[in-house]
This record gives C-alpha cells, sequence and structure tokens, in this order.
C-alpha cells in the first residue's frame, strides 16, 4: 500500500533505467548499486516474451543494449537468457530485478508495452508481501487493468502523446481512468500541476535529465511525490538540505 498524503515527506528518489552509472542500464548490478548512489528505489523498464514472461528491457530491439536484432516480444524467456547485456550479464525477468533488491527498495515499473500487464501483475504476487512497486505506464488499457486488479499498487500515468503543457488533460485522464499519481515533464512542474493534481487527489511526479533543472526545482516549496534521476546522490545531497 502506499499513501496519498504524505505531509513532510521527502520525495522519492528513483534512480532512472536503475542507475547504470558506467554499468548496464536495467542490470542487476545496477539494481544492487542504487542505494549505495543515494537512491531510494530504481525505475526500471518492462517488456514481455512470447511466451508471457516478464524482462526488464527498455528498447523494444535490444541492439543498444543486448547487441541483439530481435524484439524480446518475438523471443521465448530462454532465448532472451542467452543474450547478454554491455557489461556481460544476462538480460534479467523482472523477477530477478526483485530478487536483486535490498529489502525496503522502491520499483518503478515502467510498462512499455500494454501486453505485459499479466506477467508484470504475477511477477508481481508472486515476489509476495515486502515489495513496494508503482506502476508506470502511458496507457490507458495498462492504467485501467491495474486500477482493477491491483488496487493497492500506485498506478502513475505519464505524458504519453499528450502535449508537453497539456496539464489539465493529463489530470482529468489520470483521474477518469483510475491512476493515483501523474508524472509530468519538470518544464511543468509548479503550482499550476501541484493545485490541480491535489484536487483531483493525485500525486506529482517528474524526470530529470538535466542536474541544473533538478537542483532547481528540488526546493522545500515542491510538494512533488518523488522523482527519476540521473543524479541520485546530487538530489540527496539537494534534500538533504531542506
Amino acid at each position: 500500500m502506499f499513501a496519498r498524503e504524505t505531509p513532510g515527506v521527502l520525495p522519492v528518489i528513483l534512480a532512472h533505467r536503475a542507475g547504470a552509472h558506467g554499468g548496464a542500464e536495467n542490470s542487476l548490478s545496477a539494481i544492487r548499486r542504487a542505494p549505495e548512489l543515494g537512491a531510494d528505489g530504481v525505475e526500471i523498464d518492462v517488456r514481455r516474451t512470447r511466451d508471457g514472461v516478464a524482462i526488464v528491457m527498455h528498447d523494444l530491439i535490444p541492439v543498444r543494449t543486448a547487441r541483439w536484432p530481435i524484439p524480446i516480444r518475438w523471443m521465448t524467456a530462454k532465448c532472451v537468457a542467452r543474450l547478454r547485456l554491455t557489461n556481460g550479464e544476462r538480460v534479467p525477468t523482472l523477477a530477478d530485478a526483485f530478487g536483486a533488491a535490498r529489502p525496503g527498495l522502491v520499483f518503478a515499473v515502467e510498462l512499455k508495452e500494454e501486453g505485459a500487464t499479466g506477467a508484470v501483475l504475477d511477477t508481481v504476487r508472486s515476489a509476495g508481501d515486502g515489495l513496494t512497486v508503482q506502476i508506470w505506464t502511458n496507457d490507458e488499457p495498462v492504467v485501467r487493468f491495474f486500477a482493477r486488479e491491483a488496487p493497492d499498487l500506485e498506478i502513475v500515468l505519464m505524458r504519453g502523446e499528450q502535449p508537453s503543457d497539456d496539464v489539465a488533460g493529463l489530470l482529468a485522464d489520470a483521474r477518469e481512468w483510475g491512476a493515483d499519481s501523474v508524472a509530468v515533464n519538470p518544464r511543468r512542474v509548479g503550482a499550476k500541476v501541484f493545485d490541480g493534481a491535489r484536487d483531483a487527489g493525485l500525486r506529482v511526479y517528474t524526470g530529470f535529465h538535466d542536474l541544473e533543472q533538478q537542483e532547481r526545482i528540488l526546493t522545500a516549496a515542491s510538494p512533488l511525490a518523488g522523482f527519476t534521476t540521473e543524479w541520485p546522490g546530487e538530489a540527496r545531497a539537494r534534500l538533504a538540505r531542506w
């Protein structure tokens, strides 16, 4: 479960793609290292194999990350197990990722495709109690699926195809579809977003790909629920100055 209202609680720091930092993104070593870098949790990307296994992988075709020119969804889990990331590790399953985590690590699971919903939910349920999982998605069917089947999980609706300035549309969709939170472009983080989200009963997340922007937005006046970042250590230091 999660708290919708957490006054006085610092935002959750999520290492983007598990925070590779010279290693391999979405790898088990990155997940294990994330707390040492200052993160409270990791954002990981998930796809589904042809035989229904949830796999941690960002790209549709893993040429960049695993030097393989075939989509994950065309492969069986046994075939994926033969692939190697750039650091030599196997491509992990979602179950592997959960098993590698330290107690208390938060998982922001971004579903890269609608077809992975059942596999992700099965893996979360198999992991048992004590695991904190958020579902991040662009897609209405994914939001509605998890709102119906797993109301105990926090669902974060991302911008998707909406323009970055369509904050009102994002908040309205999140409320209608059953999301608990929204992830907005950092350029739109401000009083208008926070006021609208509060009125809609939603929490606000963002993602930083610019360190200067991160430093500027992370102030005591920004009631973010959490954020993804390439710089969890710097974010931790910034929050410590509140």
